[in-house]
C-alpha cells in the first residue's frame, strides 16, 4: 500500500490494469488501496466479493477497516479491525505484515495502534532502531512530549552518536523541566563542539535561561535566527526573547508561526511571545 500512501492514487489506477491486479498480491494491494482513496467503492466491493483473491487474512482485515471508514463506520469498529489485523500479522512472524498494519493504522488516524505495532517490532534487535524512530515521529503527531523524550533516550542508548536525537532529547528535557541539573551539565560539556547547529544554539540559550543567565541566553540566540528552526523550536526562540525583555522582537519572530504541530510546552513560549 506504500505507493498510494504517498499520494499516487491516480497514477496507480492509470498504470495498473484490474485484470493484472487480480492475479498478484503485490499489485492488488496498491490497486485496492487506490480504489479506496478515490472512493470507488462499488468497484472495490466487486473485487472483494471474489473468493480467490491473492490476499492474506491481514490484507482482508485492513481493507475492511478502510471500507468501514468510507461508510462512516464507528471508530470502535475500525480499531477492532486494526487490532485483529495486528494480531494476525504478529502470528505470521513476518515483520512486513506488521509494518503493513502500522501504515494502515497511521493512514486511518489510529496512531496509538500504530505505536503499539511499532513497539511489538521494536522487541527485535534488528528492527529496534528503525521502529523507535517511527515511534518518535508518531508520538509527535500526538503531541506526546514526554513519550518523545523517552523514545529519544532509548534511541541514544542504542546509538549514542546520533547527534540530532541527542539535541532533540536535551531540548525536550529542557522544555519539560526534566533532570535540569543533568541536562545543563551535558550542554555545558558540549559548548566547545565546533559548528553548533541552530537547535544546539537554542538548547544552550534555554539552558542559560534556566540557569538564570539571561545575558548568555541572548548571546546564544544571537548566533542563530528563528528562520533556521522548525516551528516548535522557533516558538521557544520567540518566547525566550519575550522573557528576556525583548517583546517586539519576540512578536516578530512568532507572528507567522502556526500552532499546528507545536507541542504543548512550546505553546507556552509562543503564547508569551504573541502577547
Amino acid at each position: 500500500m506504500g505507493l498510494a500512501r504517498h499520494g499516487q492514487t491516480q497514477t496507480i489506477l492509470e498504470c495498473i490494469d484490474e485484470a493484472e491486479a487480480m492475479k498478484s498480491r503485490e499489485l492488488l494491494l496498491p490497486y485496492a488501496d487506490a480504489l479506496m482513496r478515490s472512493a470507488q467503492w462499488k468497484q472495490l466491493d466487486a473485487i472483494l466479493a471474489q473468493n480467490k483473491l491473492p490476499l492474506s487474512p491481514v490484507d482482508r482485515e485492513l481493507l475492511a477497516a478502510y471500507h468501514t471508514r468510507s461508510q462512516a463506520g464507528t471508530t470502535e469498529s475500525i480499531r477492532a479491525q486494526l487490532r485483529s489485523a495486528l494480531t494476525r500479522a504478529l502470528a505470521t512472524n513476518h515483520p512486513a505484515q506488521v509494518i503493513q498494519v502500522i501504515n494502515a493504522a497511521e493512514s486511518l488516524g489510529q496512531t496509538e495502534i500504530a505505536i503499539d505495532a511499532c513497539t511489538r517490532l521494536a522487541a527485535s534487535r534488528a528492527l529496534r532502531l528503525q521502529m523507535l524512530a517511527r515511534i518518535y515521529t508518531l508520538q509527535r503527531t500526538l503531541s506526546d512530549t514526554r513519550g518523545m523524550s523517552a523514545t529519544a533516550t532509548a534511541i541514544l542508548d542504542m546509538r549514542p552518536g546520533l547527534q540530532p536525537y541527542a539535541d532533540a532529547e536535551r531540548y525536550l528535557r529542557l522544555i519539560l523541566g526534566l533532570d535540569l541539573e543533568v541536562v545543563l551539565d551535558e550542554i555545558q560539556l558540549e559548548a566547545s563542539i565546533p559548528a553548533p547547529t541552530p537547535q544546539r544554539m537554542l538548547n544552550q540559550a534555554l539552558a542559560a535561561y534556566h540557569a538564570g543567565d539571561v545575558e548568555s541566553a541572548m548571546t546564544h540566540l544571537s548566533r542563530t535566527t528563528a528562520a533556521d528552526l522548525d516551528p516548535g523550536p522557533r516558538a521557544v526562540f520567540a518566547g525566550l526573547l519575550h522573557f528576556s525583555g525583548k517583546p517586539a522582537e519576540a512578536y516578530r519572530a512568532a507572528e507567522r508561526i502556526s500552532s499546528t504541530g507545536v507541542l504543548p510546552e512550546e505553546q507556552i513560549f509562543l503564547q508569551a511571545a504573541l502577547r
